[in-house]
C-alpha cells in the first residue's frame, strides 16, 4: 500500500506510486514469464547454430550516433544519450568495453533513459555497480529516468553515485535549458507528463527555455508534442536487437508505429530520437543492429 510519508510516494505521484509498487510486487512477474522462456529459446537456438560468439562481439561494438537540433538553448550543449544498458552479472566485458568507447568522446550533460538491471525482478547490485562505475567515465551532470526492468528499491543508490532521477519531475539544468522525466510508460504506465511540467514556473518565459523529455518508451510522443515538449530522448526497443540485414527488426515491440522502432522523428514541431540502445536484453547478442551511443548537438535557434 501507498506510505504517505515516503518521498518517493510525494515525487513520483501517491496514485503511480501505489500502481508501481502492486507490479512490481505482483508474483510470477519477470524472469519467470514468457520473456524468460524465449530469452532461453534464442540463445539455445543461436549456440546451436555456432553464431553466439559473434553476436556477443557485436554487443560490444558500439556505434556512436551524433545528431543536431536547432532548439532555443542559450550556447551550444552536447548531451551524451545512453540507454538500456541491462547491467549483466559480473564478470562481463560490457561496463570495461562502454567505459573504454566512452573515453574519447565529449559533451556537456548525460541522460540516461532507463532499464539499469539486466533481468525484470532480482538482485540490483549488478545495475548499481555498472552505474558506480559508469559515473568514473561520465562525471558529469546525469539525469535520468526508470524502465520498466528498474525497481523503486534502486532510486536511493542510483542517486547515491551522483545521478539525478527523475520521477515524474522536471529540472532546471542551467539556464534555459529544462528536462522533463516521466516514470515507466511501458510496462508500469506510470509516467505522468502533466506531473513532471507542473514543477516548471510559468513565469519563466517559454521561448526562451528548451523542454528535453527523457522518457524509457516513446509513445507518450503525441501528449509530449502538444505539451510544447522541444526535444523527446527514449528506447526500449533496442532497435530489435536481432535484426534481419539491412537492421530489419524481428521484434517490434514499441507501443508506436515500426517507422519509429529507432532514429529520430518529428511530431508537430517537436524533434525525437529513440536509441537502439546501449545494452542488450534477455540475451547478450546483437545482429545487424549495433549498440549505441548518442551525442546530441544542441544548438541555439538564433546562432
Amino acid at each position: 500500500m501507498d506510505d504517505p510519508l515516503d518521498p518517493l510516494a510525494e515525487r513520483l505521484g501517491h496514485t503511480n506510486y501505489e500502481r508501481r509498487r502492486r507490479v512490481e510486487d505482483r508474483p510470477g512477474r519477470g524472469h519467470r514469464g514468457w520473456v524468460s522462456r524465449c530469452s532461453q529459446l534464442l540463445r539455445l537456438t543461436v549456440k546451436c547454430s555456432g553464431l553466439y560468439k559473434l553476436g556477443q562481439r557485436n554487443a560490444l561494438r558500439f556505434a556512436v550516433e551524433e545528431h543536431t537540433w536547432s532548439l532555443p538553448v542559450r550556447r551550444p550543449i552536447t548531451l551524451l544519450h545512453l540507454t538500456d544498458l541491462h547491467y549483466p552479472t559480473p564478470p562481463h566485458p560490457f561496463a570495461d568495453a562502454l567505459a573504454a568507447a566512452l573515453a574519447p568522446l565529449d559533451w556537456d550533460i548525460c541522460v540516461l533513459t532507463g532499464d539499469y538491471r539486466f533481468p525484470v525482478r532480482g538482485d540490483i547490485e549488478p545495475a548499481i555497480s555498472g552505474l558506480r562505475q559508469l559515473r568514473t567515465a561520465v562525471p558529469g551532470p546525469t539525469f535520468a529516468v526508470l524502465g520498466n526492468h528498474d525497481s523503486l528499491a534502486m532510486v536511493e543508490p542510483i542517486e547515491a553515485t551522483g545521478i539525478r532521477v527523475l520521477l515524474n519531475e522536471s529540472i532546471k539544468a542551467e539556464p534555459g535549458l529544462w528536462f522533463v522525466g516521466v516514470d515507466d510508460p511501458a510496462q508500469y504506465k506510470t509516467d505522468d507528463l502533466e506531473r513532471a511540467l507542473s514543477g516548471i514556473p510559468e513565469p519563466e518565459p517559454a521561448e526562451d527555455r528548451a523542454l528535453v523529455m527523457l522518457a524509457h518508451e516513446v509513445s507518450g510522443f503525441k501528449e509530449a508534442a502538444d505539451a510544447g515538449i522541444h526535444l523527446h530522448l527514449s528506447g526500449h526497443g533496442h532497435g530489435g536487437q536481432i535484426c534481419l540485414p539491412g537492421g530489419f527488426p524481428l521484434i517490434h515491440n514499441l507501443r508506436a508505429p515500426r517507422s519509429m522502432n529507432s532514429g529520430a522523428f518529428e511530431q508537430e514541431g517537436m524533434h525525437g530520437h529513440v536509441s537502439r540502445g546501449t545494452g542488450s536484453c534477455g540475451v547478450d547478442i546483437r545482429f545487424f543492429c549495433p549498440p549505441e551511443i548518442t551525442l546530441h548537438h544542441l544548438k541555439p535557434r538564433n546562432g
